[in-house]
C-alpha cells in the first residue's frame, strides 16, 4: 500500500481534488447554509484565477530550490536519516508495516498541529496577515474559498512545511495523505453546505465542520481570531481558541472584512493588490474596544457544542460593556 501511494501520488491527488470539489459543489448548491452576496461566476473567476497563479509560483519555487516536490524532499530527508522521527527510529531493525503506518499517522497529526499554529501566526504577524487578508476578504464562503490564498502566503506555507520535514523527518506518505486531507478538508469546511445541526453537534468534536470554520470568517475580530483548525478541531479546544457559534447567527452573520465590502473591488487583479494597502491591521492587534472584549463567562453563556444556539441579546450586552468602560 505504501509503495502504491508513493508511485501514484499525482493520480491520487488529482482524483481526490476533483472528486471532493465536485461533490461539495453539488451538495452546497442543493442545501445552502447562507444566501450569496456575490455571484458564483464572479467569485469563481477570481478564486480559480489566484489558485492558478499560486500554483505556478509554487512550481517555480520548488525549481529554484532544486528539491522537487514536498514528497520528493521528504523522501530525500528520510533516506539521509535526518529529522527527529528518523533519529529515534532503530535503523538496524526493519520497521514492521504496523510500525511504519503508526509513524505515518504521527506525521499527519504533527503536521496538522503545525498548520494550526501557522494559521494563528498569520493572524498575529502584520506582514503575513497582509497576505492572509486575501483569503478573509471573500464575501461568501463556498468550495472555492478553501484554495483562495495569495501566492506569497502559499510560498510561506511551503517554507513552513519544508522546515518541518527537515527538522522532524516527516514520512513522505504522511505528506501525501496530509496534503490530500488538508485540501479536501479545506473544500469541505469552507463550503456553503448546511450540515444538519444534530450531526454537526457531534462531528465537530473530532473534525472542523462548515459551521465551525464559518465563525472564523466573521467580520467580528474576536470571532475571526478563533477556530483556526483546518482538519482536527482538537487544537482549538486544547489551546483555548474555540468559539462555538457566531454572535449574529449563521444566516445573518457577515463574512469577510469590514474594509472590503464592495464585490466590484474584489476581482482577480484586486486580490493581488490587497496586501499592499493598509486598511486593516493584524487582527490580533485590534484596537476596537468592542472587538477585544472577551468575557470569561462566554463559554457558559454560549454552549460550545450547540449549533442551534444563538443569543439575540449578546450584541446589546457587549455594547453595554463598551459604554460602561
Amino acid at each position: 500500500m505504501i509503495d502504491f501511494i508513493l508511485s501514484e501520488e499525482p493520480k491520487i491527488r488529482l482524483i481526490s481534488f476533483l472528486g471532493i470539489f465536485t461533490f461539495m459543489a453539488v451538495v452546497e448548491t442543493l442545501w445552502p447554509r447562507k444566501k450569496r452576496v456575490d455571484s458564483r461566476k464572479n467569485r469563481w473567476t477570481s478564486n480559480f484565477g489566484i489558485v492558478f497563479v499560486s500554483s505556478i509560483a509554487a512550481n517555480l519555487f520548488f525549481k529554484f530550490l532544486f528539491i522537487g516536490t514536498l514528497v520528493q524532499f521528504a523522501s530525500m530527508i528520510r533516506d539521509k536519516g535526518w529529522g527527529l522521527f528518523n533519529y529515534f527510529a532503530d535503523s538496524s531493525v526493519q520497521m514492521s508495516s504496523g510500525a511504519e503506518w503508526l509513524l505515518i499517522l504521527k506525521g499527519i497529526i504533527v503536521m496538522d498541529l503545525i498548520i494550526y499554529f501557522q494559521h494563528r501566526f498569520s493572524h498575529s504577524n502584520k506582514y503575513i496577515w497582509d497576505m492572509h487578508k486575501v483569503h478573509h476578504a471573500d464575501l461568501d464562503l463556498d468550495v472555492t474559498s478553501g484554495n483562495r490564498f495569495h501566492p506569497v502566503e502559499i510560498l510561506f506555507s511551503l517554507l513552513v512545511k519544508i522546515v518541518s520535514i527537515t527538522v522532524l523527518g516527516i514520512h513522505p506518505v504522511s505528506m501525501i495523505i496530509f496534503e490530500v486531507v488538508l485540501n479536501g478538508m479545506a473544500q469541505w469546511n469552507h463550503s456553503n453546505f448546511k450540515l444538519p445541526l444534530w450531526i454537526d453537534k457531534y462531528v465537530r468534536f473530532l473534525i472542523v465542520t462548515p459551521d465551525f470554520h464559518r465563525v472564523h470568517h466573521s467580520v467580528h475580530v474576536k470571532e475571526t481570531n478563533s477556530n483556526y483548525g483546518f482538519n482536527l478541531s482538537w487544537w482549538d479546544y486544547m489551546f483555548g481558541t474555540y468559539q462555538g457559534q457566531p454572535r449574529d447567527g449563521h444566516e445573518n452573520m457577515k463574512l469577510g472584512l469590514n474594509e472590503y465590502r464592495d464585490p466590484k473591488q474584489l476581482r482577480l487583479i484586486d486580490l493581488f493588490l490587497i496586501p499592499y494597502d493598509q486598511k486593516t491591521l493584524a487582527y490580533a492587534h485590534a484596537s476596537n474596544k468592542e472587538e477585544i472584549i472577551f468575557d470569561s463567562k462566554e463559554k457558559i453563556i454560549h454552549p460550545p457544542n450547540d449549533p442551534s444556539f444563538h443569543e439575540k441579546n449578546r450584541v446589546a450586552y457587549d455594547k453595554e460593556k463598551i459604554d460602561s468602560s
